[in-house]
């Protein structure tokens, strides 16, 4: 391995950072960023239309956010991040690196070989290419472990500038990985996790040993041990590469047009990025929006709304220009560049206008071939307080008979496959499911799952596209639309009906002959011809028309018309011609015309159905439909029908609970019962009872409050004990031993020391010397996640 630094962390008295560099703010680390080839895999999956372009901006993103972490105003001296190599593995560049060598991600094997390989690459040194780098990354696809999955990044501890060692490995796969990249580089400069091997606080800042809400910032200490790391750099003889600048590469300049991550990707699209599509900023009860500079909260209209990471930098966070500044919800400051306006947000193009319909197989009964569309809202992407796209982001084109003849499974049961799947899957079971699911009335196209010993439900996928969700409804991409544009597409409103898009190509059937010409004499006729789609989009016209002139050349017309053939909408008015030359004339024929009356009435398109009238047991909905005309239409304006969410629990009042007092005022307490458990609301209600007087020696019963939370077990590793406790809120209650409640509770393995080595021999007899021997502890010199300890004693 490369060569260690004798490396020590000094005590804060002995340490003024302003005095030892008064010319080194800020210093510039070069760095070589990789993307390896599972990463890109995970972008050409995610991000079909140029995956590559995607890649780098996001990388860029990322790497922005950690400079802006080390240019905040308690980091001295200010850290500049610039790139000097970049490169994207389509492949993984050598066989060293494949799957199989890393174990599928190991995370020191793989940093071991990624070390090794970016050294490899690394021109020159330092001071003589301006191409070589001090500091490799590598962002990679893999799912990274050492011991548990849960370790996103891994580096070696105080090898910056070191020709081999000084690089880091992070999982790449969302922005929130940022947070991680600038901890793992702290790593490499020296600092070490707060709370644990220094004197700082373990849940603040960057340099906690699990990153999490509201890390956003350096403590005293990540500061100190930084500038300690930097003059040992100063005084190894090494040199200290972090002393000269460079512009890095020009293309890959992460500080481009000064924007800060949080401006580049929404806080609606780095939801996406961690949760995938459809997620986006949703703020639960309890909680404002300016709270996403501590934490990202993130839902997709499911029950669950699930935390993130903080809000990169600059992110907005509501309010008039209010954004995540080391973070905390501010104004944008007054020192630097405007605040970003309000962006208004602007759909893309369709996407999906490939010619073909998909193959599918019928799987629902009563589902239809669909061929689904989507689009998102990024051109460009609402931000800073800016109008979200009105409409919906997916559409479907009907591509055969709108009468489905499909008969397989119902929706039910398609569900309770699918729970019962993910219950019982080999490499990751939920166990937390009952395989059984629940039809959900207003977002039926989702899968939903109920949960064990609970009335809760979680959304673990969807039907797929085609499959029916209510009256002349069929899913597409989760949501529930309707058929519309003449049974041409099921759409959220007319608005998103196709126009007519595919080429003027073998799409169209050949022409039809044409039609006989318009009038039987004189000039002005017209004739048509006619072609049929084959396809549900073809561009062009399905009529064509041309001038005729038929033989007869004059005719003479009776001078009444007769009236229009229909009493409403568009007909025919036609009077007799008689013709005056020619001895092939008819004796008369009809000249005729197009006729308008007044609209006719027609009903429009029924609206979507209401909600059931009942959250449960049986109700009814209804859904209505408007006449272009009042009181002109056949039939009925509204529908009604029965409908039933869920069957409603047996809901009973529990027995009364013994009086708290057998003489004096006392109370009784009881709760509902949903088909024989508590029910989910938590219902009590109270009464008072015995209302007598306590002169004949009556006793006051003991009424004790509810166990608090467990409190933090009293070891910090290995085994040790957790308590709660309870307070006696009224009567005669027992002694102290009823209140407390005690468990044993079991934390990951404490650090070991080695056994002692043999004693050093004497170097000679003739005078008094001193032995020595030595142990080491079983943590070694790599750190990774949350698994940094110090042996007690020492070496």
């Amino acid at each position: 391995e490369g060569s260690t630094f004798n490396y020590t962390i000094p005590v804060e008295g002995n340490l003024d950072s302003l005095f030892i560099f008064p010319q080194l703010d800020p210093v510039t680390l070069e760095i070589g960023l990789f993307l390896d080839s599972k990463l890109y895999e995970h972008f050409q999956r995610e991000f079909t239309g140029d995956p590559e372009q995607h890649l780098v901006d996001f990388s860029l993103a990322l790497i922005n956010n950690v400079h802006v972490l080390y240019q905040q105003s308690s980091m001295t001296p200010n850290l500049d991040i610039v790139i000097v190599r970049f490169e994207l593995w389509k492949k993984q560049p050598v066989a060293g690196l494949n799957t199989l060598a890393h174990r599928n991600g190991q995370a020191q094997t793989l940093l071991n070989l990624f070390c090794r390989h970016q050294a490899t690459l690394n021109p020159g040194t330092d001071l003589t290419d301006p191409e070589h780098w001090d500091h490799g990354i590598l962002l990679t696809g893999y799912d990274i472990y050492h011991t548990t999955t849960s370790v996103a990044g891994v580096a070696p501890v105080a090898r910056m500038c070191d020709q081999i060692f000084a690089c880091s490995l992070v999982e790449g796969m969302h922005l929130g990985r940022s947070f991680v990249l600038a901890h793992e580089m702290g790593h490499n400069m020296g600092m070490v996790h707060d709370g644990i091997q220094n004197q700082c606080s373990r849940s603040c800042c960057l340099m906690s040993a699990v990153n999490g809400a509201g890390k956003t910032t350096w403590s005293e200490c990540s500061v100190r041990e930084f500038n300690a790391f930097l003059l040992q750099l100063d005084e190894s003889g090494r040199g200290n590469c972090l002393r000269d600048g460079s512009e890095g590469l020009l293309i890959y300049n992460h500080m481009k047009n000064s924007r800060l991550p949080g401006q580049r990707f929404t806080a609606d699209q780095q939801c996406s990025y961690f949760w995938g599509r459809g997620f986006e900023v949703e703020i639960p009860l309890g909680k404002t929006i300016d709270d996403i500079c501590r934490i990202l909260w993130c839902g997709n209209n499911g029950s669950t709304i699930s935390t993130a990471h903080p809000a990169l930098e600059g992110s907005w966070c509501g309010g008039n220009k209010v954004f995540c500044i080391e973070g905390q919800c501010q104004r944008w400051p007054q020192q630097t560049a405007t605040a970003p306006a309000k962006v208004d947000g602007g759909w893309t193009e369709w996407s999906g206008k490939e010619r073909r319909c998909p193959i599918s197989q019928c799987q629902i009964t009563g589902s239809i071939q669909i061929k689904s569309q989507m689009r998102t809202c990024t051109k460009p992407s609402p931000n800073n307080g800016g109008r979200k796209c009105i409409g919906s982001n997916v559409r479907g084109l009907i591509c055969g008979d709108v009468n489905s003849s499909c008969k397989a499974m119902t929706l039910l049961e398609y569900g309770t496959k699918v729970c019962t799947a993910i219950k019982n899957d080999h490499e990751k079971p939920d166990r937390q499911l009952t395989g059984a699911t629940f039809l959900h009335s207003t977002q039926p196209c989702k899968v939903w799952c109920h949960l064990t010993d609970s009335e809760l439900i979680r959304n673990k996928g969807q039907y797929p596209d085609g499959s029916p969700c209510g009256a002349g409804q069929f899913c597409v991409g989760g949501q529930c639309l309707t058929l519309m544009c003449n049974n041409k597409a099921v759409v959220q409103s007319r608005k998103d009906c196709p126009a007519i898009l595919s080429s003027d190509s073998e799409e169209w059937t050949g022409w039809s002959e044409w039609s006989e010409c318009s009038i039987s004499c004189d000039s002005g006729g017209k004739q048509q011809r006619k072609r049929i789609c084959q396809s549900q989009e073809c561009i062009g016209e399905s009529v064509d028309s041309r001038s005729c002139f038929p033989k007869i050349s004059s005719c003479r017309e009776s001078e009444k018309r007769n009236g229009c053939n229909v009493s409403c909408g568009d007909g025919i008015q036609d009077r007799t011609q008689i013709c005056m030359k020619g001895q092939n004339c008819p004796s008369a024929v009809k000249a005729e015309r197009r006729c308008s009356k007044v609209s006719c009435a027609a009903w429009h398109e029924w609206e979507l159905w209401s909600s059931c009238s009942t959250t449960c047991g049986s109700g009814q909905r209804s859904r209505k439909r408007q006449c272009s005309q009042v009181n002109g239409c056949e039939g009925e304006g509204t529908q009604i029908e029965p409908c039933e969410t869920k069957k409603c629990p047996l809901e009973i009042w529990g027995d009364w609970l013994p009086c708290s007092a057998s003489c004096g005022l006392g109370f009784q307490l009881r709760e509902r019962l949903c088909d024989g458990s508590l029910c989910a609301s938590g219902q009590k209600q109270a009464r008072t009872c015995n209302e007598k007087d306590c002169s004949n020696g009556g006793t006051l019963l003991q009424l004790w409050s509810d166990w608090s939370d467990w409190l933090p077990c009293s070891a910090s590793c290995g085994e040790g004990i957790q308590i709660r406790v309870r307070k006696c809120i009224a009567g005669n209650c027992p002694k102290l031993d009823s209140a407390i409640d005690q468990r044993r509770c079991v934390l990951r393995p404490c650090p070991e020391w080695t056994s002692w080595s043999d004693w050093s021999d004497c170097l000679t007899c003739e005078r008094k010397e001193v032995r020595h021997r030595e142990r080491h502890c079983r943590i070694g010199l790599i750190r990774a996640g949350a698994e940094e300890h110090e042996c007690p004693g020492t070496v």
